[in-house]
């Protein structure tokens, strides 16, 4: 794809993530990187995601933590942790 500092669309960066074997972020335009974490940050992120589903029994919503893409209007991202309670995203 060449150069990761020229400015892309969102479905030239979607093409191109699949082939990669490193995680990267989109957002308007630009790709970063992702950077491995530390243990301490992994079991900070399995703490909240824990604590903020066993708030969420009974309702429909869901929590996920890291490798779930969340594709927004300008990009797309990966969150350590991150809640959903729409039904289309109740799917895989």
């Amino acid at each position: 794809m060449g150069s990761l500092w020229q400015r892309i669309t969102l479905a030239e960066f979607l093409a191109w993530e699949e082939q990669q074997t490193d995680r990267h972020e989109f957002y308007r335009g630009e790709t970063f990187a992702m950077v491995g974490g530390t243990a301490r940050h992994n079991r900070v992120i399995l703490n909240l995601a824990g604590r903020i589903g066993d708030h969420l029994d009974g309702t429909p919503c869901q929590v996920f933590a890291e490798n779930m893409k969340v594709q927004l209007a300008e990009g797309v991202l990966y969150p350590d942790v991150v809640v959903t309670c729409g039904k289309a995203d109740a799917g895989d």
